[in-house]
């Protein structure tokens, strides 16, 4: 199977994400380490907390990086922008409804 792309621009992708991005990155392993925190002490809704915060992390991994860096060297990287945020809804769905434990 060949790929569309070459490794050096699909490298290139992650160094321009972690280069453009990279205090949005930062805060958001900060959110995440605390998101851990409040779920670990507040254990009723924890799984929910999670579960919400999955969701948005998959929805600006669909946006970001698929949509608008991965896109450039790979068409296929709309139809994973579409199944990643498809996931998001589908996981804000199961913390609206508690479905997670």
């Amino acid at each position: 199977m060949t790929l569309p792309f070459t490794a050096e621009q699909f490298f290139d992708v992650f160094a321009e994400y972690n280069r453009t991005r990279f205090w949005t990155v930062l805060g958001l392993w900060v959110a995440s380490l605390v998101a851990f925190e409040i779920a670990r002490r507040v254990r009723s809704r924890g799984s929910r907390l999670l579960t919400w915060y999955l969701a948005a992390l998959w929805l600006w991994s669909a946006v970001a990086y698929h949509a608008l860096l991965f896109t450039r060297i790979n068409p296929a990287a709309w139809l994973f922008a579409g199944l990643f945020s498809l996931q998001a809804v589908l996981l804000a769905l199961a913390a609206t409804r508690g479905q997670l434990t």
